[in-house]
């Protein structure tokens, strides 16, 4: 799978999570101690995002940063 189509399947899970979760992207973003914008940006699948920003994202969503990934193999 090529970095861009990573990127956006990782942003659709964390989208698919949060939204589960009933929470709204700007709520997520506060919540998580991360810029809105910037946020909504990992959400798409434009960045390249660190691990510290997943870190805090799975804080947010009471689950691990391993839950925004595919199974290995």
């Amino acid at each position: 799978m090529d970095r861009v189509k990573e990127l956006k399947a990782l942003g659709a899970k964390i989208r698919k999570l949060r939204e589960a979760k009933g929470i709204s992207q700007e709520d997520a973003a506060r919540l998580a101690g991360i810029d809105r914008s910037y946020y909504g940006r990992i959400e798409r699948g434009l960045i390249n995002v660190s691990a510290v920003f997943l870190l805090k994202i799975a804080r947010m969503l009471h689950c691990t940063v391993g839950s925004f990934f595919p199974p290995a193999g």
